[in-house]
């Protein structure tokens, strides 16, 4: 695992190989700002997502939108890649066929003594 910074991100993708899978939070835990850096970075990408909300997914050529739970923000993406599956069975996918080249995902910084 690695932490990045916003700035950090654009060089890390652009390390991965073509058409890489990146598997972001669904639902409220979207990493909204680092969508455009995910999108600015690759030119061709596979974004999982659970239950997008919509701008999960940039909609353009290249980008494949993939998902178990098929939300409002995929449910008309032109890319759509439904995989049919139990939500349980997610991990087995990542751990088999669908294997991620990067998890995206956001959160608060760590809290110092003061």
């Amino acid at each position: 695992m690695q932490i990045l910074t916003p700035e950090a991100l654009g060089s890390a993708l652009s390390a991965l190989p073509d058409n890489p899978r990146i598997v972001i939070s669904g639902n409220a835990a979207i990493p909204h700002d680092a969508i455009p850096i995910i999108d600015r970075s690759l030119e061709r990408y596979i974004i999982h997502a659970l239950n997008a909300t919509p701008g999960a997914a940039p909609v353009r050529d290249g980008v494949t939108a993939e998902t178990c739970f098929v939300g409002s923000g995929m449910r008309k993406h032109p890319g759509l890649a439904y995989v049919p599956a139990r939500l349980s069975l997610v991990p087995r996918l990542f751990a088999g066929p669908l294997p991620p080249d990067a998890v995206v995902v956001h959160c608060a910084r760590r809290a110092t003594a003061s």
